[in-house]
């Protein structure tokens, strides 16, 4: 378990590195990173390496994604990076009744940003043919 957990930790280190060493090379317009779930090694090591000037986080309307989220958001809060949006993937779908059909539930996103004054929510719908183009059909 302790050589795994020194793995990752070289694999963060490699990745920062490597993500600094870009960085050096010029003046980016946008770099987008799209973190893993969660507030591990790789999330700590990239923001305390390179100074990050937003972050977006993701959720679903599931009530026990806001555990995740929030801290997630404790976090950039404790790095100075500042959460400029929430994105609750999933929302919703539109039925061909015409009727909006929420599978998941409804409200992490809502409650994400209020309880932390984000300012922007966005959401997303659960859009079928997307799913099945993402799958190669």
């Amino acid at each position: 378990m302790q050589l795994q957990h020194q793995a990752t930790l070289l694999v963060c280190d490699l990745f920062a590195f490597f993500l600094v060493y870009l960085l050096s090379a010029g003046e980016l317009d946008y770099l987008v990173v799209d973190f893993p779930p969660g507030t591990g090694d790789i999330q700590l090591t990239l923001c305390q390496s390179v100074a990050f000037s937003a972050a977006v986080v993701v959720t679903t309307p599931q009530k026990l994604a806001f555990v995740d989220v929030a801290k997630g958001v404790r976090m950039f809060a404790k790095l100075a990076v500042p959460v400029v949006a929430v994105v609750e993937n999933m929302s919703y779908f539109d039925g061909e009744d015409g009727k909006r059909y929420k599978p998941f539930g409804e409200g992490s996103g809502k409650r994400v940003q209020e309880d932390f004054g984000i300012p922007n929510l966005v959401q997303f719908p659960i859009v079928p043919d997307l799913s099945a183009a993402g799958d190669g059909e």
